[in-house]
């Protein structure tokens, strides 16, 4: 129980009573931080949720943003992100099987088909005394994600790793779910107005409920204890993705009646809170209350206990908001055309309650009142105020730096950095071909490509990005997050439409954590402002979360994680560029001033720290021209090949483009760098800009489109048929390298 005694005294003077047991454990869910975001809600309004082409903002399960016309219909697409830290720490496969399977369902009851699944990974030091611990759990989570995706048979489509020792005793797990949906199609996530002139019932759908996952919610929003954690593997989920499946298709069978008939419906997953969150947000968002009645949930025991049926998070179950009219058809497709319980013990539908007038959340056992409260006291009324603390930030350049060793130590050091070497030992488990939509693959390019429309050429590009300076400028690393991801969009052709974020932080009742929460979202705010591609809109926030508390008892709080997911439309994919390199003689342009702010870089541990500077800053205008330029020269088919430069700077970015998705060379490199910055400062930068490659003939005009537009642009070197990367700098030779040690370096993880 995570109820303190000061909100035990202030429900008791709510209710004028003590609560029951039933009451008490569901205000201990629903004013979890997980449930109630009661302490970020106030800060979350300073982010731009609105734009010309969403069509369903925040507050719904899902975010959804129009795309593209086919066939005289508005596809959108819908993006829900979420995190599932605390239970992947706890029990590494299941943990991530269940977010994954958490926020498919978010997409899957809007009325979208899932189309695609992201992940953003956190892990701690793998060369530190907790290297085996470590390693074992983002083994398992990556089994655990693998686990779910798979059998679904929805594609896992990319994502990000990164280490620092700050995740050491707790990892995070991010993952974003798109799906495809055409605008008149969308279901909600509340009870419709048509409630008021004639009676809907309240159908829970899908697996058996038992205990598993009760107090998740809570859990989840408490620092984690090493001598809790026995207790703490009882809030974690259990995952069945094969029953899922069945399940996914006999919902897509309700709504092609719902869609057939006009019916409106309200729909909503059960994920944290389990049936007590789902009702009452259901009832409260379309201004209704509830009546539930526990002996009609199926269950898998009949000994559990009423609290633990009301808000366990039993996973792959949906609550569904209906017209009595139409129960009985709901209950015959779930129970007999799918005969769920043959699948599963006790699973399929059943009518657990009807929607009332009266503004109140009642749960009945046969007869008896086991709960009785205002809905909007363990919903929307739900407030917390927090203390913040501002504390110094260092924001700049150094004049000159010196290597503590030299130079092609420090390249083929980056290389083989967890951070900067290849991920494929991570995503080959992923199956992200399944549906047959993938054009650009993990690997491949900075954000992946699919084209999910039959007949239509219309692509989405999709980029999940954070970093690692939130330690020192946390506004920065809000900024550079969103700045990141907008980039990689961009990068393969596409135009930037919407972005999720998944905020991830320390316990919110330190003032200084707090202030870098505040400073995070501002960072956010400010860059989906000034990095839109739509005059006088901002990048709009369409959805998103926030997971607090991610730090130990012993006071060790993860670095400061906003994790942004960044959405692009191209009306003819066929148009996408990669960022491999591929053949000989293409010219290297490097677009975007470089500048010498090495603070919490890659470059950090190969310079003293009077040498650091600041952390690297989002010059917003200068970005922003950048972007909307390079993705004219896109378009117009004058790249050959794009990389944006972020983590590792433009060393990291070449190399990835000359050693291909698997390492396998086919040219090599000329680097030419001249006089305008200290050779550190050209490699290492990680201040945002794009490498690209460009043929002869296309020279002329690309360069002039930088001069117009006052761009700041150069020729860094040439490919060549020599399978050696030689750098140059000031017309001197200082290091020649084998592709073939390079490319050993770059997948020594793999």
């Amino acid at each position: 129980m995570a109820l303190s005694k000061t909100d035990l005294n202030d429900i008791e003077n709510l209710l004028g009573r003590k609560p029951s047991d039933v009451e008490t454990s569901i205000f201990d869910t629903m004013w979890s931080e997980h449930c109630s975001y009661k302490s970020s809600k106030p800060v979350l309004k300073q982010l731009p949720t609105t734009g010309s082409d969403v069509a369903l903002g925040v507050g719904e399960d899902s975010g959804i943003v129009r795309f593209t016309v086919h066939d005289g219909k508005q596809y959108c697409i819908a993006v829900s992100h979420e995190s599932h830290n605390h239970p992947s720490q706890i029990l590494p496969v299941e943990g991530a099987a269940t977010g994954v399977g958490g926020v498919v369902r978010d997409v899957y009851c809007m009325g979208a088909d899932v189309i695609g699944v992201l992940n953003s990974l956190h892990f701690g030091q793998t060369d530190g005394p907790k290297k085996p611990l470590v390693e074992e759990i983002a083994e398992r989570v990556v089994l655990g994600i693998s686990d779910y995706g798979n059998p679904l048979g929805v594609p896992v489509l990319g994502g990000e790793t990164l280490y620092h020792e700050s995740y050491n005793d707790n990892c995070l797990v991010n993952v974003a779910a798109i799906g495809l949906i055409q605008e008149d199609d969308i279901i909600h996530s509340y009870v419709p107005q048509q409630a008021k002139d004639e009676p809907y019932d309240v159908i829970l759908l899908g697996k058996s409920t038992d205990g598993t996952g009760y107090g998740g919610a809570s859990f989840s929003s408490a620092t984690l204890d090493k001598a809790d954690e026995s207790v703490n593997l009882g809030a974690v989920q259990v995952h069945d993705p094969f029953l899922k499946r069945v399940l996914v298709e006999a919902i897509k069978s309700i709504l092609a009646v719902v869609k057939d008939k006009k019916i409106p419906i309200g729909f909503k997953d059960l994920g944290a809170g389990g049936i007590a969150c789902a009702a009452s947000e259901l009832a409260v968002a379309g201004g209704f209350g509830v009546i539930l009645n526990l002996e009609d949930v199926h269950v898998i025991s009949e000994n559990l206990l009423p609290e633990v049926v009301t808000c366990s998070e039993t996973q792959e179950r949906f609550c569904m908001v209906v017209p009595r009219s139409f129960t009985p058809e709901v209950l015959d497709i779930v129970n007999n055309q799918f005969d769920m319980s043959s699948i599963y013990p006790n699973a399929g539908a059943s009518v657990i309650g009807h929607i009332i007038s009266d503004l109140s959340f009642k749960i009945l056992s046969h007869g008896k009142v086991l709960c009785d409260l205002p809905v909007k006291a363990i919903t929307t009324d739900v407030k917390a105020h927090r203390e913040s603390k501002p504390r110094e930030i260092i924001r700049k350049e150094v004049a000159d730096v010196t290597l503590n060793t030299a130079i092609e130590n420090v390249c083929q050091q980056y290389l083989s950095s967890k951070n900067n070497a290849s991920k494929r030992y991570i995503y080959r488990f992923f199956d992200n071909a399944v549906k047959g939509n993938t054009i650009v693959y993990p690997g491949e390019s900075d954000a992946v490509v699919i084209a999910p429309i039959q007949g239509s050429m219309a692509g989405i590009a999709v980029s999940m990005d954070s970093n690692l300076y939130g330690n020192y400028d946390p506004y920065a690393c809000g900024a550079i997050a969103v700045a990141e991801s907008v980039r990689n969009v961009v990068s393969v052709g596409a135009q930037p439409i919407a972005i999720t974020d998944c905020l991830n932080y320390g316990n919110p009742e330190k003032a200084d954590v707090f202030f870098d929460f505040e400073q995070g979202v501002k960072g956010i705010s400010d860059a989906a402002r000034h990095l839109s591609f739509i005059e006088s809109e901002a990048i709009p926030v369409i959805s998103g979360n926030v997971s607090l508390y991610n730090e130990s008892k012993e006071g060790s709080a993860v670095v400061p994680s906003p994790v942004v997911l960044c959405v692009g439309k191209m009306d003819d994919y066929s148009k996408v560029i990669t960022n491999q390199l591929h053949e000989s003689n293409l010219t290297l342009f490097c677009v975007g001033k470089r500048y010498a702010e090495f603070l919490g870089t890659q470059l950090d541990l190969f310079i003293s720290s009077n040498q650091k500077g600041g952390v690297p800053q989002v010059r917003f205008e200068d970005e922003h021209t950048i972007n909307k330029v390079m993705l004219q020269l896109n378009q117009r088919r004058l790249l050959s090949s794009c990389h944006d430069i972020s983590m590792g700077g433009m060393w990291i970015s070449v190399m990835e483009m000359v050693l291909g998705e698997r390492g396998l060379s086919k040219v090599g490199l000329a680097l030419d760098l001249d006089s305008q910055f200290s050779i550190e400062t050209w490699l290492f930068s990680e201040n945002g800009g794009f490498v690209i490659a460009v043929e002869g003939k296309n020279q002329r005009l690309v360069t002039d489109t930088f001069d117009e537009h006052g761009i700041f642009y150069s020729c860094i070197g040439k490919t060549v048929d020599t399978l050696n990367v030689d750098i140059n700098y000031k017309k001197k030779l200082i290091s020649s390298l084998s592709l073939a040690n390079l490319a050993s370096d770059w997948n020594v993880h793999n």
